[in-house]
């Protein structure tokens, strides 16, 4: 499917995405697509944020960090939640590594 389409973009712009074409051997319209729908999911994420805001009402910040450094402590993980086999001794390192 090709939906034809006719933008005008800014000059520094346009060789930005030229360079970038020419760089990846690609056309302007994957390039542009691919931002376009980098830019829109970046949107999408700031609503879905903005709308846990206003759905947590007059909670302060405070004490949404308090919820957040409670979750989990003293819980075992939910089933499919565990750390890999694979991965269990790099990650122990790095706990071992954060610690004082």
């Amino acid at each position: 499917m090709n939906n034809s389409s006719s933008i005008e973009l800014q000059p520094e712009t346009l060789a930005a995405v030229q360079a970038m074409a020419a760089e990846r051997c690609v056309g302007l319209d994957a390039v542009v697509n691919d931002a376009l729908q980098r830019g829109l999911s970046s949107l999408r994420q700031d609503l879905f944020f903005e709308e846990r805001l206003r759905r947590a009402g007059d909670a302060s910040v405070e004490e949404a960090l308090e919820i957040l450094r409670g979750m989990g402590k003293g819980n075992p993980p939910d089933p499919g939640d565990e750390i890999p086999e694979d991965l269990k001794e790099w990650v122990e390192s790095r706990r071992a590594a954060r610690r004082p």
